[in-house]
């Protein structure tokens, strides 16, 4: 059950089953649909049953996904109930059991209660999000699915704020309606928008939230209390600003902070992108070598690499790895592992790879190599020195 072909296999049987699902609701709709409009022509309907092929195929989408509860149960075991995945497996078995409910009575020809019953279904397509993380090209939208439900604590406290925004708020445009139709006439048009969107104070509240939201056009409002009123015609102004530019931008930033952090915290999506990350920087690093080897010999000499240090555009390609390269000689010995003379693209690559960051690092790697070659010369030296010790004592 955990192979890629079984993965494979159920994405697509519950991809067959959405589709499957919205061509049925469709169809039950359009029946509806046109039975309505036989009843006010006056004909007498008859709600008709399901298509025994409807039935003949659901019964197979149900049987398909008991069949596959079944063997995560079998190879699973305790885990299933108790592993990482419990409450997926949960899920499943939740939705496998509204199938078997639906299938026992469309066998018994409850045709109402069916209907209502197969808006359940569409619980089935939330099991795609399950399958996600089995295809590596599919982790953003993972990611963002996860994200929406990690900011639910913040959209409860957002939505508090908002609350009290525009409860403060409409407590002075609901006293503004209670100022101007204390003296309004009967046939004032203004009265008619107060009456309409300030008539409570829920009523108020819902207006301000409209407003800022694209529900109602503001103008509308603003116009309303400019007649009443020119400070509660700025009021109002204010509060368009502060809800707009304000409030929404703090609690956008908030939502993207909580995302952001979120996918620092999931493991699986943290190595997934870094995966991504890794992956376009051997192409980016290989590409630079291919622009480097202009022979195609497939290495690049001192030469060669000192040449086209020397070019704006390499650098600047080189930059994005923070690749600080201030002397190309003792950088490319660096790169030079089997010291050859010569880089190839393997070479180029996992060097540049390694020594990404800032330039202290690269000073402290020649320091090392330096180093290195500074103390096998002194090896050198004191074994010349011992041999023609031995050599005089003979």
């Amino acid at each position: 059950v955990n192979s890629r072909i079984f993965a494979v296999v159920t994405f697509s049987v519950i991809l067959a089953n959405c589709i499957f699902t919205g061509w049925t609701i469709d169809v039950t709709l359009q029946d509806s649909v046109n039975m309505f409009y036989a009843r006010q022509r006056g004909e007498e309907v008859t709600p008709g049953g399901l298509d025994p092929v409807v039935i003949a195929w659901d019964t197979a989408f149900t049987a398909m996904f008991i069949l596959e509860v079944v063997l995560r149960v079998v190879a699973q075991e305790g885990d299933f109930i108790l592993g990482p995945d419990k409450y997926w497996n949960m899920f499943d078995t939740l939705v496998a059991l509204l199938a078997i409910w639906d299938t026992i009575f469309s066998f018994t020809g409850a045709t109402t209660f069916i209907r209502g019953l197969r808006v359940l279904k569409v619980s089935r397509a939330l099991r795609t999000v399950r399958l996600l993380r089995i295809a590596p090209f599919l982790y953003k939208l993972r990611f963002m699915i996860l994200a929406c439900i990690h900011s639910i604590n913040a959209l409860f406290w957002a939505s508090v704020i908002f609350t009290l925004l525009i409860f403060m708020f409409a407590i002075v445009f609901a006293g503004a309606a209670v100022e101007y139709l204390d003296n309004a006439s009967t046939s004032d048009e203004t009265s008619d928008t107060v009456l309409v969107h300030f008539n409570t104070l829920p009523q108020a509240m819902l207006s301000l939230f409209m407003s800022f939201t694209g529900g109602v056009d503001w103008w509308l409002f603003q116009e309303t209390f400019l007649n009443i009123s020119f400070v509660y015609g700025f009021v109002f102004l204010v509060f368009m600003v502060f809800a707009t530019l304000s409030v929404t931008n703090v609690i956008t930033s908030v939502f993207v902070s909580d995302a952001i952090d979120f996918a620092h915290q999931d493991d699986e999506i943290r190595m997934r992108g870094e995966l991504q990350d890794s992956r376009l920087r051997w192409r980016t690093l290989k590409n630079i070598f291919v622009k480097m080897d202009t022979a195609g010999t497939g290495r690049l000499t001192l030469q060669d690499f000192t040449a086209h240090m020397e070019r704006e555009e390499v650098r600047s390609l080189l930059s994005y790895f923070t690749l600080d390269i201030t002397d190309a000689v003792a950088f490319f010995r660096l790169l030079d592992v089997d010291m050859s003379g010569s880089v190839d693209i393997e070479e180029f690559v996992m060097g540049c790879l390694r020594l990404r960051g800032t330039s202290n690092r690269i000073d402290m790697e020649i320091t090392v190599q330096e180093t290195k070659t500074i103390t096998r010369d002194i090896l050198n030296t004191v074994r010349d020195q011992e041999q023609r010790h031995d050599e005089s004592v003979a």
